[in-house]
């Protein structure tokens, strides 16, 4: 069943890739951090979205992950979220601290408040985080 899903979500990704559509002036050189990215499902992808996960990722690394990498990474945080919600999948609050808690100690962060630290430090908001950790316990 692990395999079913892993073929289920590559297509997904393939299909979303495929139809992300870029936002007008996406590749700008400095785009607005607001404006679109691209769209999932009929929803906007932020640049500022792209540029917070790319930093996420980049923790612990030299520097933040290739746009591409993050944009793609969006994608796919998208359309796991959706398929959970669809599948009516929702976590209660502690379930998802608990999960920041895991997180944090996997960054070395020493709870809660060393990892907001480390997240401001890096420039990283701690609710798209939050958001990160929900979506991947979810899914």
């Amino acid at each position: 069943m692990r395999a079913a899903g892993r073929i289920a979500r590559g297509a997904a990704l393939g299909l979303a890739l495929a139809f992300a559509a870029p936002a007008p002036g996406a590749a700008q050189t400095a785009p607005d951090a607001f404006s679109a990215a691209g769209f999932v499902n009929g929803l906007a992808i932020t640049n500022f979205d792209v540029e917070q996960r790319a930093r996420l990722l980049g923790l612990g690394r030299e520097g933040d992950a290739p746009r591409e990498v993050a944009f793609e990474s969006m994608i796919e945080s998208r359309l796991k979220r959706a398929a959970a919600e669809d599948a009516g999948i929702a976590l209660a609050r502690e379930d998802v601290e608990q999960g920041l808690a895991r997180f944090a100690a996997a960054q070395g962060a020493d709870g809660a408040r060393g990892l907001e630290a480390r997240l401001r430090r890096e420039g990283v908001s701690l609710e798209a985080t939050r958001r990160f950790v929900e979506t991947e316990l979810m899914w």
